[in-house]
């Protein structure tokens, strides 16, 4: 009764929220969701018998499971955090919502049996369609797309279940024994496998900045879980995910904004914890449910200084020639630094282990791939979004609004946390399911920095070519580009400079040391 009663708490919470004044019960709600971390930690160190509910009618129950600790510290801790930023930014109704949502998350992480899970997976369902619903920007047409997507996703997973109990004759949560192809199909719609991923570019970017960031930690991340939780690994699955972290690099390299741009590397990501938990190792369930962690709070932190950005300057396209506050620059270069892979922040910690995982197979080279891509494109969201104005004087845009006190605390937090779960191991091992493996060694160290460096070399070399100003429709963005730069005059140019820095080796042997590393940087991802 002790779990039901947790369990049962945020309910009651969301309730706090939703009434009285919002200043002061808005930041004692979210303070409440944190503090149930502490005891559903203590609680996974006991054996923790399923609790049942009504098991006449129907097998109702909930029960730690080893996946489960990792998940709920995902979902209190972010949730928390997010209602804090939102603060000054939502409604009450708004903020009393993404309440809702996190309760319906804690009922899938502890669900126990197939009805508990799929009554908590529509409930989830329904509370970030509700986000949109009540979100200022009105975007109903967008809200019934996405409810009606994941009603489909939901149904086809119910018919699964139902196959499932046709022949297992139990709804104890084990990997199915039929309807396999509807499970990947409800489960795939959340955690956006391609090609089902086609609601969420269309809905993220589109809504109001703070809905974005509360549908971002929610919807594809309870997908992920129920992906490690149900799902027996599969090595096409594993493809998928690496398709995914290919894919949502190409396309965010094609965008003009920061929301696009960011929400297609959500795909991306997804692809990495996809890849990773298929492979069905150890180590690749620990570097996907920790992926998981790491995305939530650093691409949480990245689409919280996008949303910065549209509350200071009312848009956050790349083409707008904007000098952003050296704080924001700061928090932009962590949380890209983190989702790029460089130590000592948390992105390095998971990603090494995702590297590990797939350690053998062709898919470590789509990864590699794809962390080269992401290199790049946060190369092109850095600059363009904040380095190549950060030094221009005078001030390009002057901006009177000063972002509110709740939402530069709940972004140093995440800051915070970016680089506390990079550098100590103490904090995020006691959460994973499986011993853990510390990955900082020579090797992972260097192959990381080989990659950034890669990345923005490349970025050098192609940097007009990404430029937001070249194409305005991500649509057509390709045909945009092919129009106003000749490709190979382009490629001309580049290896002409290339062979005038190359005549001056002798007089600059740092360059010499830079064209040196760029060659092993090629060797050793490639043919590492």
């Amino acid at each position: 009764m002790y779990l039901l009663l947790l369990l049962s708490s945020p309910f009651l919470i969301s309730l706090i929220i939703g009434t009285g004044k919002q200043n002061y019960r808005t930041i004692l709600g979210a303070l409440l969701f944190i503090s149930l971390i502490y005891p559903l930690s203590i609680l996974a160190n006991y054996a923790v018998k399923p609790v049942v509910v009504l098991p006449v009618l129907f097998e109702a129950s909930w029960a730690y499971h080893p996946y489960t600790l990792v998940t709920t510290c995902a979902f209190l801790l972010l949730g928390g955090i997010v209602i804090i930023f939102n603060d000054s930014l939502m409604d009450k109704q708004q903020l009393m919502v993404i309440g809702f949502a996190i309760s319906s998350t804690l009922g899938i992480t502890f669900a126990n049996s197939y009805i508990t899970f799929i009554l908590s997976w529509e409930l989830l369902t329904v509370a970030t369609a509700l986000i949109i619903f009540t979100d200022r920007t009105h975007k109903n047409a967008l809200g019934t797309v996405f409810l009606i997507t994941h009603l489909v996703a939901g149904l086809s997973l119910l018919f699964g279940i139902l196959l499932h109990f046709n022949v297992a004759g139990s709804l104890e949560i084990v990997p199915p024994v039929a309807g396999t192809v509807f499970f990947i199909l409800g489960i795939g719609t959340k955690a956006a496998f391609i090609p089902l991923h086609f609601w969420l570019p269309n809905t993220y970017p589109k809504v109001s900045p703070g809905a974005t960031i509360a549908l971002s930690i929610f919807t594809t991340k309870a997908g992920i879980f129920a992906l490690a939780r149900i799902l027996p690994p599969m090595e096409i699955v594993a493809y998928i995910g690496g398709i995914m972290a290919l894919y949502g690099v190409y396309r965010a390299l094609q965008q003009t904004t920061m929301r696009s741009l960011l929400c297609y590397h959500i795909i991306s990501q997804l692809g990495y914890m996809i890849a990773s938990i298929s492979i069905g190792s150890e180590i690749g369930m620990n570097g996907g449910l920790l992926h998981l962690l790491n995305h939530m709070v650093y691409k949480t932190l990245l689409l919280m200084i996008a949303a910065a950005v549209i509350y200071l300057y009312g848009s956050d396209n790349l083409c707008i020639r904007q000098r952003k506050p050296w704080w924001l620059v700061i928090m932009a270069l962590i949380a890209s630094f983190a989702i790029i892979g460089l130590p000592p922040l948390n992105g390095f910690i998971s990603k090494s282990l995702i590297k590990y995982a797939t350690s053998g197979m062709f898919l470590q080279l789509i990864v590699s791939i794809a962390s080269v891509g992401t290199a790049l494109s946060f190369a092109k969201f850095l600059y363009f979004g904040f380095l190549r104005d950060a030094l221009s004087q005078p001030l390009i845009k002057e901006v009177d609004k000063r972002l509110p006190n709740t939402a530069v605390v709940a972004m140093t937090l995440l800051a915070g946390l970016t680089i506390a779960f990079g550098v100590n191991m103490n904090l995020i091992s006691a959460l994973l399911p499986y011993p853990f493996l510390s990955p900082y060694s020579f090797k992972a160290i260097s192959a990381s920095l080989q990659i950034a460096a890669l990345g923005f070399v490349i970025f050098l070399f192609v940097r007009p070519l990404l430029d937001p100003a070249n194409h305005h429709d991500t649509r057509t963005a390709s045909l945009t580009v092919a129009k106003t730069i000749s490709m190979r005059d382009y490629l001309i140019n580049a290896i002409s400079k290339l062979e005038d820095q190359l005549t001056s080796l002798a007089n600059a042997p740092s360059l010499l040391v830079s064209i040196t590393a760029i060659i092993l940087t090629l060797f050793i991802v490639f043919f590492n």
